[in-house]
């Protein structure tokens, strides 16, 4: 066997390998999710059909109230392995404005050590009323449309599961959630404004995509 040869011989293996441990973690994340959500809406239905936690950090404030829900599931189910981002150079320059852990959202103390976040800007972006914080699950029109729990680098437009571009890209896959329950691997728009003027949570995206922020 030649040089060539042995080379593609050993790289096939290695390559099947890496697929079916990011198709692992890609399960993992999903069923965590669909948890999570499960655990908001059993938490909604005791308390008038809506998250009524509105604060500035409500985005993973959320985690205290559903807990209880989760049982002994409580820490793990908010951690995804393929979230091991390295807070450096201009990631870390968004999040200026917190104390940083070298990486993963879910090691940084102000997500509360979560992987993923509620979609709960209902005032935060000004006259916009997106994200469903303090809003009657009932009320939602496109409840398998409407994001309820998302990985947070969905959020930012960025992506755990496809390494693209180290930051945001157009369509960066996520695992995202929804006020209906189901939870899958969607793409998400991204406007093209680096930074955080480019957060894919603070404007809704165009036809085709299959998610929306507001439950209008």
């Amino acid at each position: 066997m030649n040089d060539a040869n042995a080379h593609e011989s050993l790289e096939a293996p290695m390559a099947k390998k890496a697929r079916s441990k990011s198709a692992a973690k890609r399960a993992v994340c999903t069923n965590n999710e669909r948890q999570i959500n499960l655990a908001v809406r059993l938490y909604t239905d005791e308390h008038s059909d809506r998250v009524n936690l509105f604060t500035n950090a409500i985005y993973f404030n959320y985690k205290y109230a559903v807990a209880p829900y989760l049982g002994g599931n409580s820490n793990s189910v908010f951690i995804c392995g393929a979230d091991d981002f390295v807070f450096n150079g201009k990631l870390a320059s968004w999040f200026w404005y917190h104390t940083l852990n070298e990486r993963s959202f879910c090691n940084q103390s102000w997500t509360l050590y979560s992987s993923y976040w509620f979609n709960g800007g209902v005032r935060a972006w000004g006259e916009k009323d997106y994200g469903m914080a303090e809003k009657a699950f009932a009320s939602v029109r496109q409840p398998s449309k409407t994001e309820l729990i998302g990985e947070i680098s969905g959020g930012i437009a960025m992506s755990s599961h496809v390494r693209k571009q180290p930051l945001q890209f157009a369509d960066a896959p996520n695992i995202m959630s929804f006020v209906d329950g189901h939870a899958q691997l969607i793409k998400i728009y991204w406007n093209g404004i680096e930074g955080a003027g480019g957060f894919a949570a603070g404007y809704e995206p165009p036809e085709g995509y299959d998610y929306k922020w507001s439950g209008n």
